[in-house]
Formats: structure tokens, C-alpha cells, sequence
């Protein structure tokens, strides 16, 4: 009766300490969540949706785009043309804390012109979303 008492709470423990969540399960799930943002974002570029690209903007990013995508009738058609052919590839991820992360992306348009942005990400209520956008200077590797 004992060995199968022992045997008990060893799987109680196995079970609770399997519930628990890692520290690296927590940024794996940060960067799928960063990830899907970009891939949001790039889609509604790419189709020139200003309204949905408004949902996904706050902070500093949402005041300095807001009237343009808001009030510009012509910028829709401006983001279709600029993004169309465009490739976004995520090259570093980096959590800066609970709420913010930052994520390097390496933006292509044809096949040609490349451009190195990082963006910065917010967690506000639960749902990410981009803080801050600027561009980097980095050395192709």
C-alpha cells in the first residue's frame, strides 16, 4: 500500500511540475505571437487595409499614422503598390520586458530594395501590438 502511496504522489508532482510553465515556453509563444502580428500587418499592407492596420498600431506609431490612414483616400492604394512583392523576414526577437519586445525585420521590396526595420511591440490587454517602428542600419551577413 505504501509503494503505490509513493507512487501517487510522484505522479501528482510530475503532473504539476509539467503544468508549469518555463521560462523558454514563454518566449517561444512571444515570438510565434510577434510573428503572426508581422504577418497580419504585412498582409494588410500588401491589400492596402488601413483600418486593420489601425487596430494593430498603439503608442507612438498609432499618433503618427493615424491621420494618414484615417483621412487619406489615396494611401490605400500608395501601400498595395509599395508593398506589393514585398517579403518581411524576421532576423532577432528580443523580449524586453513583460509588455515590450522588440523585433528585427529585414523587409524586401522586388527582390531588390531591402530595408532593415525594428519594430517594437506592445502587450496591451492582452493583445500585441506594434509600439514603434524604425529603421536600423545593419551590415548584410
Amino acid at each position: 500500500m505504501k509503494k503505490i502511496y509513493v507512487l501517487f504522489v510522484l505522479i501528482i508532482m510530475m503532473i504539476f511540475a509539467s503544468t508549469g510553465e518555463s521560462p523558454a515556453a514563454v518566449e517561444v509563444a512571444d515570438v510565434y505571437q510577434a510573428e503572426n502580428l508581422l504577418s497580419q500587418y504585412h498582409n494588410m499592407l500588401e491589400n492596402g487595409n488601413t483600418s486593420g492596420i489601425l487596430s494593430l498600431l498603439t503608442g507612438p506609431m498609432l499618433k503618427s499614422n493615424e491621420n494618414l490612414l484615417r483621412n487619406n483616400s489615396k494611401y490605400a492604394r500608395f501601400l498595395r503598390e509599395r508593398y506589393r512583392n514585398s517579403n518581411f523576414t524576421i532576423v532577432n526577437y528580443k523580449p524586453i520586458d513583460t509588455s515590450y519586445s522588440s523585433l528585427d525585420v529585414l523587409i524586401t521590396f522586388n527582390s531588390q530594395e531591402k530595408i532593415w526595420t525594428r519594430f517594437t511591440l506592445a502587450l496591451e490587454e492582452g493583445k500585441l501590438r506594434i509600439y514603434a517602428e524604425e529603421e536600423i542600419n545593419v551590415k548584410e551577413r
